[in-house]
């Protein structure tokens, strides 16, 4: 069912793109004292540079007054302020260019206290949600009209002493939350459970059936409403209801036999309650109560079911409390932790003797902002899922390493309200778009809402990515490397990138984290086995691999991540230097590659450069099949890079654009250019050529 999401991004993503942008403003008292508006973090900037009159606004907007700069910041002399409490502009009052909020106007920063006669209360400035909104389980507040969230999260649970070749422990999903009125919010989640859990199960081995491609995926719909708030608005309540939908298959085997004793493959329903009481203490505390439950079948518990055995008990219905607690240290930072702790009901399994069981469902971790729109979380957990029922269930034994991405795209109207930088100077604020290595994570750190395409292609196979910037500092992309090898891997999978720091924004360098998910295709299996034969041995046939399949380790179809935290530093004259951390985790292995790329960049001409790169792998049994087995090798590759600049003539590219094409001649002994397969080492270390392009648009 998780695959079916990735098929209706495009269509989910286009519905989403037609919200007209919603403007919130407040007029500010001329009476008021003087605090500046760019020095209130996190500020949703003033109006565009050009600021829009009174006679320009729509006429049933309320309450609009002016406000006399003795040092005007914008071409004209009024400027309104974005507040919580300000009335919406009709959707006929202003036009879409008309209130881009990430363009504060030029001369802001240089305004100081004698040039103003005006105060804003700084409780009244708008605070990102990604700040409101922390932790897995549901608080009663919730998004404003129009304002969208996307999410992407993944679960990494540690199976004591070592990854056990049957037990695979990745929970990956995505999904988003929508403003539909500011009282009333919906959430769509995807939500994918490991195909070995629980793995052991009193006398059972418990995991998917692998002839059924199915996998273990589930849909959740949720719907929140707010029912009251107070004055202050700082105790707020609400009634929350969710349904999950889950695929789920499965088949007990006699842990000592292997004999089948039971399976099946059926579709699960799970409905749930919540009411949340939030209430905010100090400005900085947040505390919830919430009274839930939950409806599971008496036969299972979405993932987790009943063994075949005397007396296996139930799951059936599920009340108990759920508390949340929250504090934010200062505009970027909050911590947070929350729990489920069933009364009635089961919501798990107990390992040792296979019966149901009561644990209590726990998340804690941190919450970072990147900048107002984009956040980032780590924590620790024992529950399979984001949200929904699947939030309530959680692992009896194992824990988990969470980590998070939420993102409100720039595209998205209601979003724009909010600056996508926390320092005025940078809201709205281009970088070059400058490549580095031919790595994935080391070509570029793209701007909002730009694309970039890669294709390379040579001796080792067909490389390419696509991939998108939704708000600033964040890549989503899609990659495929094809590799011509009935010895060497293919890849292909989805990727991620965040920077935290940027050089072009006056820190020292550029710095990013980045992930990616992937899946190989069947000669992984000599990989696998250390055997550069297995492959030709079992007679699989060679297929373009897809991340949205089933893993099947027979044939070599298996799941890596990888993370990546390129550090990038640029000197005046063009020359570039980089350093990337990589560890690569396959599923069902354990870490198999850990190592490191460096490389530089050396300008040649005002068009052309020469990059060379090296790498070193510390991990695994090897990294490159010299002979029959694995060995280590250093991977590398030197080119020659070209700012091609054709399209000059049709005005689409100019000499001093951000953003141009560039072609590129190397010479490598890489297996691809994913973070993986730029670690590995082709076949008896065999070099090769290839050519290549990189077109951002």
């Amino acid at each position: 069912m998780f695959i079916h999401f990735f098929r209706l991004c495009p269509l989910i993503i286009g519905i989403l793109a037609v919200f007209h942008p919603i403007a919130i403003a407040e007029p500010v008292d001329k009476n008021q004292d003087l605090t500046l508006p760019h020095l209130l973090p996190p500020l949703a900037p003033p109006s565009s540079p050009k600021s829009v009159s009174k006679t320009e606004l729509d006429p049933g907007f309320s309450n609009i007054e002016e406000t006399q700069l003795s040092a005007p910041c914008c071409d004209n002399d009024v400027q309104y302020i974005l507040t919580e409490s300000s009335t919406k502009f009709n959707e006929e009052g202003l036009k879409d260019d008309e209130i881009d909020y990430n363009k504060v106007p030029p001369n802001i920063s240089e305004v100081n206290q004698e040039n103003f006669s005006l105060k804003i209360d700084q409780n009244s400035i708008l605070k990102s949600p990604l700040l409101e909104l922390p932790g897995v389980a549901s608080t009663a507040n919730q998004l404003k009209e129009g304002e969208v969230i996307f999410n992407f999260y993944n679960r990494l649970y540690f199976i004591p002493n070592s990854v056990d070749r049957n037990a695979t422990a990745a929970y990956p999903s995505g999904g988003f939350s929508w403003g539909i009125t500011d009282s009333l919010e919906i959430s769509l989640q995807f939500q994918v459970v490991d195909t070995g859990l629980p793995y052991r199960q009193g006398d059972f081995r418990v995991n998917t059936i692998s002839d059924i491609n199915s996998g273990r995926g589930e849909v959740m719909i949720e719907a929140q409403q707010k029912i009251w708030e107070s004055e202050s608005k700082t105790e707020v309540f609400a009634g929350i209801f969710s349904v999950d939908f889950a695929d789920a298959n499965f088949r007990f085997r006699d842990i000592n036999t292997g004999q089948i004793l039971s399976q099946d493959n059926r579709t699960t329903v799970v409905p749930a309650l919540k009411f949340p009481f939030t209430a905010k203490v100090a400005d900085k505390w947040q505390f919830t109560l919430s009274p839930t439950a939950i409806f599971y079948p008496e036969s299972s518990a979405l993932f987790f079911f009943r063994a075949p055995i005397e007396n296996p008990g139930s799951f059936g219905t599920n009340f108990g409390f759920t508390g949340a607690i929250s504090y934010e240290f200062n505009e970027r930072t909050v911590i947070w932790a929350d729990g489920f702790a069933p009364f009635t009901g089961n919501n798990s399994i107990n390992r040792d003797s296979g019966r149901t069981t009561q644990v209590v469902a726990y998340n804690t971790g941190i919450r970072y902002l990147v900048n107002p729109r984009l956040s980032l979380d780590v924590f620790a957990t024992n529950t399979l899922g984001q949200t929904g029922a699947l939030a309530l269930t959680a692992d009896p034994d194992f824990m988990a390493l969470g980590v998070g991405l939420n993102f409100m795209p720039n595209f998205i109207g209601g979003n724009r309200k909010y600056p996508d930088s926390f320092n005025p100077e940078f809201v709205g604020k281009d970088s070059v778009i400058r490549g580095y290595g031919l790595g994935l994570m080391e070509r570029t750190n793209l701007n909002s809402e730009k694309f970039n395409f890669t294709v390379l292609g040579g001796g080792n196979g067909i490389l390419s990515n696509l991939s998108y910037s939704f708000v600033k500092d964040l890549e989503l992309g899609v990659y495929l490397d094809y590799v011509f090898s009935s010895i060497d891997e293919s890849e292909q999978g989805i990727s991620g990138k965040v920077r935290l720091l940027n050089q072009a924004e006056n820190a020292p360098v550029t710095f990013s984290l980045g992930v990616t998910l992937g899946q190989t295709n069947e000669p992984f299996v000599n990989f696998n086995t250390d055997n550069r034969n297995t492959y030709n041995e079992r007679g699989l046939d060679r297929t373009v691999p897809s991340v949205f399949e089933t893993d099947q380790l027979f044939e070599g179809r298996l799941k890596i991540f990888t993370f990546s935290a390129p550090v990038n530093y640029e000197f005046d004259s063009g020359a570039a230097l980089w350093l990337t951390p990589i560890i690569g985790y396959v599923q069902r292995q354990g870490t198999q590659i850990a190592g490191f790329n460096a490389g530089g960049l050396l300008p040649l001409t005002s068009d052309f450069s020469l990059l060379g790169e090296v790498g070193y792998n510390f991990s695994g049994d090897g990294n490159a099949f010299i002979g029959e087995s694995l060995q280590d090798a250093t991977p590398w590759n030197i080119a020659v890079r070209w700012n091609w600049n054709p399209l000059s003539a049709l005005g689409l590219y100019r000499k001093d654009d951000k953003i141009r094409p560039h072609l590129e001649l190397y010479v490598t002994n890489r297996v691809g250019f994913t973070p993986w397969l730029q670690m590995r080492v082709r076949d008896d270390n065999n070099p090769t050529v290839g050519a290549g392009i990189f077109i951002p648009f």
